[in-house]
C-alpha cells in the first residue's frame, strides 16, 4: 500500500480531479495497481490531492508502476503535465 500527495499547480486541481477520474483510476487498474481512497481537505491552499493505492506485493508494485510509465495511454493523458 502506498500513500501519496499531488500538488497540483494554481488553478488546476479541477483539472487533476477529472483527469484522475477520466484517465488515471483506469490505467492505475490496468497495471494491477488497486484505487483504495481519494481525498481532498476542505481548506486547501496547496491544491492536494491524497489518495492510497494498493499492490498485491512490493515486487508487483514495481511492475506495475515500470507498465504504466510505458504505456502509451498513460503518456497521452498526461501530455504537459
Amino acid at each position: 500500500m502506498s500513500w501519496r500527495v499531488y500538488y497540483a499547480a494554481p488553478g488546476k486541481l479541477e483539472e487533476l480531479n477529472t483527469r484522475f477520474r477520466d484517465h488515471t483510476c483506469k490505467l492505475f487498474e490496468k497495471h494491477g495497481i488497486v484505487n483504495l481512497g481519494y481525498w481532498t481537505p476542505i481548506d486547501n491552499p496547496e491544491n492536494k490531492l491524497i489518495y492510497i493505492l494498493a499492490y498485491p506485493s512490493r515486487e508487483a508494485r514495481e511492475t506495475s508502476w515500470k507498465k504504466l510509465m510505458a504505456d502509451p495511454d498513460w503518456q497521452t493523458a498526461h501530455e504537459g503535465i
